[in-house]
């Protein structure tokens, strides 16, 4: 006898079992020594997804003529009106990644998401004002990683004046303050949610001059510092400088509860020199932080 399951029935069943309480988290995530460890002190390794392009859109991703800074203005050229964009964007962040994403991460044995974001879904650059646009999104996902079990790591992916050479993020304090007060907003409206499994202060900044990197490390300090006067209890994660792949300029640590967090791209292994694995996980083994490789891709199949 055949057992015929609609799959559009089933999806409907799973999300209902999903809507009980949210599973119960073993603690907070936090560093202890070189590992990140739960509340019961269990080794995690976290294994995840990236939710790209939802909160931040990508070229790389989309292969639009144009990156998140001017995707307003190209949005804007194909669709008309100021209001057509903005219904774009409403429809876009609202289906993009809902609720059965999640439920299949978690199915296919993933235990974490990470969450790229731009700075503007919190910031109102035209009347200088925080919004809570960001807390919509974040809000739902929460609660849907902690109905299905994941750790959900948000990353401030686009930073005010940009991160990156010829970016001016580094160089510019009111600029950094404004980060200060949004990471500040969101640690503490989440703070005691442990389904958060830390947050990502800044996606792969660059600072090119030698004599200017130490900007990186001084920056998420002050960022850091924000978090913990309304958050003691949820991981920092902090890049390293050339696209998160130079850590040498992050020690010695600055925070109790911290990790340093490393991208791989085009990094066969083994791989030597400054930007190796082996490299980096010696410079984080000597600050005594944990590593997570928060991207990784393009690289050969060892």
């Amino acid at each position: 006898m055949r057992l015929c399951v609609n799959p559009g029935l089933f999806l409907a069943l799973l999300l209902l079992g999903l809507m009980v309480p949210s599973m119960k988290a073993a603690g907070y995530l936090h560093a202890s020594g070189t590992r990140i460890v739960d509340g019961n002190n269990q080794v995690i390794l976290l294994r995840g997804v990236n939710l790209g392009n939802w909160l931040f859109n990508e070229a790389y991703m989309t292969g639009a003529p144009f990156e998140q800074d001017t995707w307003p203005g190209g949005l804007k050229d194909v669709l008309g009106t100021d209001t057509n964009v903005a219904a774009f964007y409403a429809a876009w962040r609202s289906n993009y990644i809902n609720q059965a994403d999640i439920v299949r991460i978690k199915s296919v044995g993933f235990n974490s998401v990470r969450v790229p974001f731009d700075f503007r879904v919190f910031y109102d650059e035209s009347t200088g004002q925080a919004r809570d646009d960001g807390f919509v999104y974040f809000d739902n996902l929460f609660s849907w990683c902690a109905a299905a079990g994941l750790y959900a790591i948000p990353d401030m992916h686009g930073a005010p004046g940009g991160q990156r050479d010829p970016g001016t993020f580094f160089f510019n304090s009111t600029n950094q303050a404004i980060v200060s007060d949004i990471w500040r907003r969101i640690a503490a409206r989440y703070a005691t949610n442990q389904w958060i499994g830390g947050w990502d202060l800044i996606n792969e900044p660059v600072v090119g001059a030698q004599a200017e990197k130490w900007r990186v490390r001084d920056a998420y300090v002050h960022l850091t510092a924000a978090i913990r006067e309304v958050d003691p209890n949820h991981l920092i994660f902090a890049e390293g400088n050339a696209y998160g792949a130079d850590l040498y300029d992050l020690d010695p640590r600055w925070d109790v509860n911290m990790s340093f967090s490393i991208h791989n791209y085009w990094t066969p292994v083994p791989t030597t020199g400054i930007f190796s694995i082996d490299s980096q996980v010696g410079l984080a083994n000597a600050a005594n932080v944990p590593l997570w490789v928060a991207e990784f891709g393009e690289n050969s199949n060892p």
